[in-house]
């Protein structure tokens, strides 16, 4: 049986449109604090999130995971790769 390596179309959480829906696919793993408040927000690899609000000017995200909405740094959506 060979092993069969499926990558998957990514990109970042910043450029879905309003309304849109994605499944986390990778988020920044090099800080534990960081890892256990994604947990809590609900945006962890295999994970529907939805684009809700976008600010403007560079202002915060407002997403949907989990049922439960949250609002996170356009620098972290930058960090967390999703797919459609």
């Amino acid at each position: 049986m060979r092993l069969r390596i499926v990558q998957v179309k990514s990109k970042p959480l910043t450029e879905l449109e309003l309304g849109e829906e994605a499944t986390v696919q990778r988020v920044p793993d090099d800080d534990d604090e960081l890892l256990r408040y994604l947990g809590r927000l609900g945006l962890v690899p295999g994970q529907r999130v939805q684009l809700i609000q976008a600010e403007p000017f560079g202002g915060p995200l407002t997403l949907r995971a989990n049922g439960r909405e949250a609002a996170i740094s356009r620098q972290l959506g930058d960090q967390i790769h999703v797919s459609i």
